[in-house]
């Protein structure tokens, strides 16, 4: 058992294994391939994966865009409201306002695919629509308790016509607030 030794391509030193004194054709055309292997360009390592957002970061910015989509909702109905009056210059004002709340909304990032995509990471997409109906769920949850106050406050006062009316007044004003 012997040793070849031959420059590369680049002039580095290459030691090869061989049965003899010289390569035969066989191990020549071994050496001939891990020679032409030296001028391969090398890959480049893969860039590294985006790790995704984390649950309190996709929660965090599911509430962001519930608050936007209210905003926007109170701007649009503003919009409705002085379009009803006739007033177009305020209500194109109302309008870019809900543009506004709209866009600054879609900053925020969300998990794409839905709760049966087998693609998504469902605690992520859990968190983000959690996120994004909290402030509503809120501000419903808001309006049923000045409601309620309000009927039992009227309910107490008129006796038992009172528990009617009072559900009635009550659902009204929860439901305007909600």
């Amino acid at each position: 058992m012997g040793e070849y030794q031959i420059n590369g391509r680049n002039g580095s030193p290459w030691l090869f294994q061989i049965k003899g004194d010289t390569p035969s054709p066989t191990e020549m055309a071994r050496i001939n391939a891990a020679l032409s292997q030296e001028d391969q360009p090398e890959q480049a390592a893969p860039a590294p994966k985006e790790e995704a957002p984390g649950i309190m970061t996709t929660l965090g910015h599911g509430l962001a865009r519930g608050w936007n989509e209210i905003q926007a909702g109170v701007d649009t109905a503003g919009q409705s409201m002085f379009e009803g009056l006739g007033d177009a210059a305020r209500a194109k004002e109302w309008e870019r306002s809900a543009q506004a709340q709209r866009a600054e909304g879609n900053q925020y990032e969300m998990p794409s695919g839905g709760f049966l995509d087998p693609n998504t990471r469902k605690p992520a997409v859990i968190a983000g629509t959690i996120g994004e109906s909290a402030p509503s769920m809120a501000l419903g949850y808001g309006g049923m308790a000045a409601g309620t106050y309000a009927g039992a406050a009227i309910g107490s006062v008129l006796g038992p016509v009172g528990t009617v009316a009072g559900g009635v007044i009550g659902g009204a004003i929860g439901g305007a607030l909600g």
